[in-house]
């Protein structure tokens, strides 16, 4: 198994109703650093750190525990190539989709990017955009499904 060790830690802090995001690390001279950062830099670090906890979930599983065989090396080491018509098809969806979400009313992209892309739950979302946990799955649902129209209709 692959050691799970990451180069910084982060947390948040509710002072008078008003999160503040915090990374901690230890910089070049061993000593210990802690500054405040945006939501945004704040959302990106939680994704990456989840990203790579699915990459060493998915090794542990799935590799960790195969056989190792001249077939299996070289099938871990190639990536299939897609067709040129199948790269051009995945590129059409791909824009289709980015335009659908981009359709949406700002605040429904919003919370369905939250929800989709940043992993965010419906009670994450709800208090960071201060409402409740009902106009999240409401909103989420109808964004969902707008967008679900478009591509049915490409």
């Amino acid at each position: 198994m692959l050691k799970n060790e990451y180069p910084y830690t982060v947390r948040i802090e509710e002072t008078d109703g008003i999160e503040r995001y915090y990374i901690s690390f230890t910089d070049g001279s061993r000593q210990w650093q802690e500054t405040e950062v945006a939501p945004e830099v704040f959302a990106e670090l939680e994704k990456s750190r989840k990203h790579e906890k699915r990459q060493l979930n998915f090794f542990d599983r799935h590799i960790e525990h195969s056989e190792v065989t001249e077939e299996s090396l070289r099938d871990r080491a190639s990536v299939p190539l897609n067709s040129l018509e199948e790269t051009a098809i995945m590129r059409e969806r791909e824009n289709v989709l980015k335009s659908a979400v981009e359709e949406l009313p700002e605040i429904q992209r919003r919370r369905f990017l939250m929800y989709y892309m940043d992993g965010l739950t419906y009670e994450q979302i709800a208090q960071r955009e201060n409402c409740s946990h009902v106009a999240v799955v409401h909103s989420v649902d109808k964004a969902r499904k707008a967008v679900t129209k478009k591509l049915k209709d490409y």
